[in-house]
């Protein structure tokens, strides 16, 4: 049996790494996703109108199987990576968000919630719990449960997208090699030509974005200084046209 379907017996849970291995991870998340999809069927199956224990409760304790096999994959997608792994969630990463949209934007679900949203002072909840569902309408809100169905397809759209891109992120090359990424922000209060360096006249926000640049030092620096330089007269500098000929860069500003 995979051992990512049943919690550990290791003292407080901890993972039997002894017996998992990697062809294990997509048969448990996609046994975690379809569980945690059923859970939630089942809320939205109930009849009459909802309570905080058979919505909120409910969907607090839904998705455990999901929730462990997540916390092993990531943390060893951050720690021990290895080819297999990284193939491993560049597939599953669009998979999840799509999952996680899904349970978010389900129209049923969310009726349910903003139900009891609304009536959330006649309900007689300690703080605690009030907190809870007052949290759980507003992430909703902000995931996008309240827009109509051409938006939540484009956010869904967007969510896949950014799952897609972020696995390939940290993706190494072929030489094993993790891309080296700098970013910095420079801001720039008043004229700095004048000596005016109130932060609350601020005139210029730099922000620039170094992907795998592959060079010593922080090159986003770099081009934030130069282009600051470049935009107030202050000095010439050629170093950063030298650092960029090493590497590439995405900037903004």
């Amino acid at each position: 049996m995979n051992p990512l379907l049943r919690p550990s017996s290791l003292p407080y849970g901890f993972p039997d790494f002894t017996a998992i291995r990697e062809e294990h991870f997509e048969e448990a998340f996609a046994a975690g996703m379809a569980e945690r999809r059923a859970e939630v069927d089942a809320i939205t199956a109930q009849a009459g109108p909802p309570t905080f224990a058979d919505t909120v409760v409910a969907l607090e304790r839904s998705g455990a199987t999901l929730r462990r096999v997540s916390a092993i994959f990531f943390m060893l997608v951050g720690s021990l990576s290895t080819p297999g792994i990284r193939e491993i969630e560049a597939r599953v990463a669009p998979r999840l968000a799509a999952h996680a949209d899904a349970i978010t934007l389900d129209p049923a679900l969310f009726a349910r919630l903003e139900a009891l949203h609304a009536a959330r002072h006649d309900l007689g909840l300690d703080p605690e719990s009030l907190r809870l569902l007052e949290r759980r309408h507003r992430d909703a809100v902000r995931a996008g449960a309240r827009l109509g169905a051409a938006e939540q397809e484009r956010l869904r759209a967007l969510n896949a997208e950014l799952a897609t891109l972020t696995a390939e992120f940290g993706t190494r090359d072929s030489k094993g090699r993790l891309p080296f990424h700098s970013w910095f922000v420079g801001f720039v209060p008043g004229d700095p030509k004048h000596g005016s360096f109130n932060r609350t006249d601020s005139k210029l926000v730099v922000l620039a974005f170094a992907y795998d640049s592959r060079t010593k030092g922080n090159v986003a620096t770099e081009i934030v200084k130069y282009y600051l330089q470049m935009h107030f007269g202050i000095k010439k500098d050629y170093r950063l046209p030298n650092l960029l000929k090493r590497g590439n860069f995405y900037q903004s500003n």
